[in-house]
């Protein structure tokens, strides 16, 4: 499959004259398509070497044992009996189309671009075959060329989500971002339940700076997504991979939400399981480990594990959620001053924005990533834009102009963390300026002086790629050594905001809080501008 659409690599059949040996030909035929459809390319082989001794030109058996040989992951042979069909039945658009296959499967885009333009030629009707022509134009960089294959699909065939979606991805690529957004909204039109269309749609809001539309897209995405009714009893048999860290942590997120009326007390039974898969772990693993969950306990848990079990309102705040007190003359020439730039300042969200902040992310089963250390993340297309999210995203380039210019949020996350684990790695980000504060209250701290974050004053080279400024930590370790950077700490605080050039390698302090569910670290990152644009 590509883009939506299904592979059309079987034809309409050809019509034989009416005799003995042409029925038992066309009846071989029959039977070799039926055996391809149903995958079972070696026995339908056998029926068309039959057909070909008897006819060694019959274009659809040349047609089908292309077929066949693609099936069997021979491509040039595959080309060979297709070109030898379109030879001898020039005028059958099938044959075409799926030498046009074969070729743009082997990246040989100019000549698929032909073969396609022939079946189009020859069948003017067929909206698949502009669908698959805008394809290859796409990847030949031809958007122009791609955009009016795709507007011709969708005069065939007006309504058809595949195609919408990917001519409004096809628009975002040659931005023209508004066309993007009309054609996103027509395909969920067309089918509502097609979830990557609201991903797509989310970020292209994003990017035009609409975020409080862009989050409500996103979460909308995330609810079909996520949504425990609409696993499959095949999606329920994909195998599941966990931690013990993540199942504690689930468990316990359970557990809460019971305790606060927030779901059902029948959800008590999947966190008893929880628990029973991580006490009946061996000694040897790890918490932060990785595994597959054993089918019978899969079964157990697979409704609620990873699912959008509940998902709190995170509404927004009817005044600022940005605290209005912030002193912004001294922030901003605070952030100017230092070389590089970071600063960083207590108070950042209104306090009924840090508690609405803080329930929904203590609320909210969103937290579907694990990461090798053990904490967990959630991001904007599994639950976490929020409207109130939104709205602080919002509020804090207009509260700090001098720093953020007009800057759009480029990504936001947030981390939740295991007190008996560690955090994040060094690393550096990939935007203009980083935004990272802390929703935790400080009587979860055990250690004041540590928790928080440690910044280091070199900036990653513009020339490292992200694999080696993201996850490179020898090399990063390295580069500072060898340039003589200082590290500055910043000690852990409850709405504490650090505002630092996002080129800055930076990792997780030391984490000391106390157990339990409500005590768990979490901070919170958003990500303004590229790194180029810096």
């Amino acid at each position: 499959m590509r883009n939506g659409h299904g592979s059309r690599f079987i034809g309409a059949t050809v019509e034989t004259p009416n005799s003995k040996n042409a029925t038992d030909i066309s009846a071989l035929l029959d039977e070799a398509a039926r055996l391809l459809f149903a995958n079972k390319w070696q026995r339908a082989e056998r029926h068309l070497r039959k057909v070909l001794k008897a006819d060694p030109g019959n274009a659809q058996a040349l047609h089908l044992t292309g077929v066949a040989r693609h099936r069997a992951g021979k491509p040039k042979q595959a080309r060979r009996f297709v070109e030898r069909a379109v030879k001898a039945a020039p005028h059958d658009a099938a044959f075409h189309v799926t030498l046009a296959q074969i070729l743009d499967e082997t990246d040989d885009l100019p000549a698929a671009a032909v073969s396609y333009e022939r079946a189009i030629a020859l069948d003017p009707l067929d909206s698949e075959t502009y669908f698959e022509l805008a394809g290859a134009w796409k990847r030949l960089g031809h958007l122009e060329a791609a955009i009016d294959c795709y507007e011709k699909a969708l005069e065939i065939a007006p309504n058809d989500a595949p195609t919408l979606y990917n001519l409004a991805n096809t628009l975002k690529s040659a931005d023209r971002l508004e066309g993007a957004v009309e054609a996103y909204r027509l395909a969920i039109v067309a089918q509502p339940d097609f979830v990557p269309v609201y991903k797509n749609l989310g970020v292209t809001l994003k990017e035009l700076g609409q975020t409080d539309e862009a989050f409500d897209i996103l979460r909308a995405g995330a609810s079909i997504m996520f949504a425990p009714e609409t696993l499959s009893d095949e999606e329920l048999r994909i195998p599941l991979r966990t931690s013990n860290a993540k199942l504690q942590h689930d468990s316990e997120q359970i557990q809460y939400l019971i305790d606060r009326d927030r779901i059902s007390k029948q959800y008590g039974d999947d966190a008893t399981v929880y628990q029973e898969i991580r006490a009946g772990a061996p000694k040897e693993r790890a918490a932060t480990d990785s595994f597959q969950l054993p089918p019978d306990e899969q079964q157990k848990i697979a409704r609620t594990y990873n699912r959008l079990i509940y998902l709190n309102d995170g509404s927004r705040c009817e005044g600022a959620a940005v605290s209005p007190r912030l002193d912004a003359r001294s922030i901003e020439q605070d952030y100017h001053t230092n070389t590089p730039e970071i600063t960083y300042f207590d108070d950042f969200l209104t306090p009924e924005a840090l508690r609405r902040l803080r329930e929904f992310c203590l609320e909210s089963t969103i937290w579907y990533t694990r990461y090798e250390n053990g904490y967990l993340g959630a991001v904007l297309g599994d639950g976490f834009a929020s409207p109130l999210l939104a709205q602080i995203v919002d509020e804090l380039p207009q509260a700090l102009p001098s720093i953020f210019g007009d800057l759009k949020l480029n990504q936001a996350w947030a981390f939740k963390y295991d007190s008996e684990l560690t955090g994040i790695n060094l690393h550096a980000d990939f935007a203009a300026v980083n935004v990272n504060f802390w929703i935790t209250p400080d009587d979860a701290v055990e250690d004041p002086d540590t928790g928080g974050l440690v910044v280091w004053d070199k900036e990653a080279p513009l020339d490292w790629n992200f694999e080696k400024y993201n996850a490179d930590e020898a090399a990063m370790r390295q580069f500072l050594e060898e340039n003589d950077a200082r590290a500055v700490r910043i000690p852990y605080r409850q709405n504490r905001a650090l505002v630092f050039n996002s080129d800055l390698f930076h990792e997780t302090d030391r984490i000391a809080f106390r157990p339990g569910y409500e005590n768990r670290r979490i901070n919170i990152t958003l990500l303004y501008g590229d790194r180029r644009d810096a």
